[in-house]
């Protein structure tokens, strides 16, 4: 199994930028190892085998039971099965099976197994024994290295402490005590208040030690430092407090790994963007609440599971060519295609993708960033209907201008009439447009409109009828049935494609020609009859649909209806339903 896996698992962080958890796991000096359910290692740090005396090469994939014979049913082994067990975490002071010196076990179970961070506390334990006498206490203190240890004498106000001690507070060793005022004023402004609290709430529990982390702002050259200390309180023979011991460690780097760990993940969970990673095996081991709401999988469905899951069988020769372009080194920036989502459905994707090194500089696997472009896939289609649509429009226009003409031509007396004519029934036109047209304000709002069907159709219909007197040439009747302002204008192109294809192949291109529109609501639906009579004769139906058919066809689908067309000798007739509900949007 892959180290970055082992490492996704071990801390849980779901985010493509492992290496940097590397790092820090492989550079610390606390010992830290990971193990499954069924007791086989499956990381070890090097902080892990300096412990030990082993190297890892030869344990990983190894139980624990048979590489530490010692180890079952000691108290270590009895604490690992209760945390597994209960799924909790602990700490746990105890014997090393292994060294024989004392222990802090801190167990971290999961799903797959646990995550144990130790370390040797000899040097912890020699030194609070050492706090009941001074004189042992500092002979201590100066052998550690990296802990500073401290005493405050209350009745004098001072502090004494081992030269580490005054390093980590930044200030140059002295073996003359220092002015408690003077530590107070290195801690923090926001810091003081809280250690003080904790310090007297562990008094109220009737806890003599304590232990708390807060920052200094060291003399020596302006650093802001993270401080761990764990004190104790001395008593005289009364129960009166006389003095505080105890140790100083600085945590400043574990602190800003952690940050740093902590800044990494909230990106990551807070990313719009589905991210996760995977192995050189196809393995999924990382999955961001962004992959979640793009594919439908929660993390613990899909980690473990091949990213073929997500990929559709048309396009599985995708991912191999992907990644051997991250075996070069290379990066995948953009690339579109199609995954499948857990309900099975296609998205459109835009993805994006780099390889990911451990901290030997080994490609272990492959981060993913993908971004749903479906909705920018659907505008750019609309975008392409609208020209497509555009473009048709304009060459009607010229189409129904013609046909205005040629009608007007058939009834006018004269010159003047014939224009006064002409300009009435492109006005008609216009009109038509605009009642389909929303309202803008003043401040750029939109304000749609609604209306009914008899309206709408007289409006469309008026340039080919003037003023609807009879042996106009058109007749229109049926209920008055609500139009939506959402529904109006797309209603109104059907009406319009049926208009104008009459004008240039029908009824309406002859002066004798009929058209009626007829309609009913029956059952909650609506049934539209437009039937055109007088007009050229119609050997047979046409051989292919122009894009006008079409796109009354797809205004249709989306009102829930059916279009029939019945293309008889004497005349095209069209039958039209919908349910009524699919108008009043």
């Amino acid at each position: 199994m892959p180290l970055s896996r082992h490492l996704d698992k071990v801390l849980d962080v779901h985010n493509p930028f492992l290496p940097s958890a590397v790092e820090i796991l492989e550079g610390m000096d606390e010992a830290f190892y990971a193990i499954d359910r069924d007791w086989h290692f499956i990381y070890i740090n090097p902080g892990a085998e300096d412990f030990w005396g082993r190297r890892r090469e030869d344990l990983l994939g190894r139980s624990m039971l048979q590489a530490f014979p010692s180890f079952p049913g000691s108290t270590a082994h009895a604490a690992h099965v209760g945390a597994m067990t209960s799924g909790q975490r602990c700490r746990v002071e105890t014997i090393s099976t292994v060294t024989g010196t004392p222990v802090e076990l801190h167990l971290r179970p999961a799903s797959w197994g646990m995550a144990v961070f130790f370390r040797d506390i000899s040097e912890r334990i020699r030194t609070e024994r050492a706090l009941r006498e001074r004189s042992e206490l500092m002979n201590l203190a100066e052998q550690t290295a990296e802990i500073g240890v401290w005493d405050i004498d209350m009745d004098a106000g001072v502090v004494r402490g081992t030269p580490q001690f005054f390093r980590i507070m930044g200030l140059e060793p002295s073996d003359k005590p220092v002015p408690l005022e003077v530590m107070r004023a290195l801690r923090h402004p926001d810091d003081r208040e809280r250690v003080v609290n904790r310090f007297k709430e562990a008094l109220q529990e009737g806890n003599d030690g304590y232990e708390s982390e807060y920052r200094i702002t060291r003399p020596s050259d302006g650093q802001v430092r993270w401080i761990f200390g764990r004190g104790r309180v001395i008593r005289d023979i009364d129960g009166h407090v006389i003095r505080y011991a105890g140790v100083d460690l600085d945590i400043t780097e574990r602190k800003r790994a952690e940050e740093a760990a902590s800044r990494l993940v909230s990106i990551v969970e807070s990313s719009d963007d589905a991210i996760l990673s995977k192995d050189l095996n196809g393995i999924i081991n990382s999955w961001n609440d962004g992959a979640k709401r793009l594919y439908g999988y929660a993390a613990e469905e899909i980690i473990g599971q091949p990213v073929t899951v997500l990929i559709p069988e048309d396009r599985r020769d995708e991912e191999p060519a992907i990644m051997e372009r991250i075996a070069r080194g290379e990066r995948v920036h953009h690339y579109e295609t199609v995954r499948r989502h857990k309900d099975g459905s296609l998205v459109e994707i835009s993805l994006s993708v780099s390889p990911i090194r451990d901290a030997g500089g080994r490609l272990v696997g492959a981060s993913k960033i993908a971004r749903d472009i479906s909705q920018r896939r659907r505008a750019e289609e609309h975008e392409r209907l609208l020209l497509r649509e555009m473009n048709h429009r304009i060459k009607n226009l010229f189409a129904v201008a013609s046909g205005v003409v040629t009608l007007s031509t058939g009834s006018a007396a004269s010159a003047p009439e014939l224009a006064e004519m002409i300009r009435d029934r492109l006005g008609a036109l216009a009109r038509a447009h605009a009642l389909t047209l929303p309202e803008i304000t003043g401040t750029g709002a939109r304000i749609e409109r609604s209306t009914t069907l008899s309206a709408l159709v007289r409006a469309v219909l008026s340039p080919y009828v003037g003023d609807w007197k009879d042996g106009s040439g058109m007749t229109a009747s049926g209920p008055e049935v609500p139009i939506g302002a959402k529904t109006a204008s797309n209603f109104a192109l059907l009406l319009y494609e049926f208009a104008t294809n009459a004008a240039k192949y029908g009824a309406l291109s002859s002066t004798k020609g009929r058209v009626s529109v007829e309609w009913a609501v029956d059952n909650g639906e609506l049934r539209l009859v437009w039937r055109e009579r007088g007009g050229p004769t119609l050997p047979h139906a046409p051989d292919f649909k122009g894009f006008g058919s079409r796109f009354s066809e797809t205004i249709v689908a989306d009102f829930r209806g059916r279009l029939l067309r019945d293309w008889a000798r004497e005349g095209l007739t069209i039958r039209l339903s919908m349910p009524v509900e699919t108008l009043a949007r």
